[in-house]
């Protein structure tokens, strides 16, 4: 089951309105809502990465996610159901080449052994497919879980935003996007 949030739509609202309104409850686990709220927030706050780091880091990895989903579709799910986030270090500089480390959000401790291959396949088809003239990446895997993340490497790093690769499943939980019938 999936949250279906359409972020390229906004709706303005007098705050006023919202004393007279009863929202509907939370169609999911309170964990669920959390990362919600935190999605929802970081549309205001992203951070600037420079151009030339979106361009040979953030978007081969988006267009890795959706190779992987297009071609292989239980790997792409597998991993999803996994990870929840990719969050990398911001670079020292505004130029190439840029020394990052990836970090992958799982949502639990265990893994499954197909979650646990989705997540090396993944990792090797990002290592396999960066430019090495501009992106030096750590070349050592690394996923844990939001107890598992020490302070000073939640504030090192920052979430790429690959929320277009989050929506797996066939219900939908909450109210129709527009267009949808």
């Amino acid at each position: 089951m999936g949250l279906v949030a359409e972020a390229k739509y906004r709706v303005l609202l007098d705050k006023g309105i919202l004393d007279v309104l009863t929202p509907e409850v939370w169609p999911g686990t309170n964990e669920r809502f959390g990362r919600f709220v935190r999605w929802l927030a970081r549309r205001f706050d992203r951070p600037a990465l420079p151009d030339k780091m979106v361009e040979s880091f953030q978007t081969p990895i988006e267009t890795i996610l959706k190779q992987v989903d297009e071609n292989h579709p239980l790997i792409g799910l597998a991993f999803s159901q996994a990870i929840y986030e990719l969050r990398v270090n911001l670079p020292e500089h505004e130029y190439p080449p840029y020394n990052l480390n990836l970090l992958m959000m799982c949502k639990q401790d265990s893994l499954s052994i197909e979650e646990a291959d989705a997540i090396e396949y993944v990792f090797k088809a990002i290592l396999n497919n960066l430019n090495s003239a501009d992106i030096h990446l750590d070349p050592e895997k690394r996923f844990i879980t939001d107890e598992q993340i020490s302070l000073a490497e939640h504030r090192a790093t920052r979430p790429l935003f690959l929320e277009y690769h989050t929506y797996k499943g066939e219900e939908i939980e909450g109210a129709e996007p527009f267009g949808r019938s």
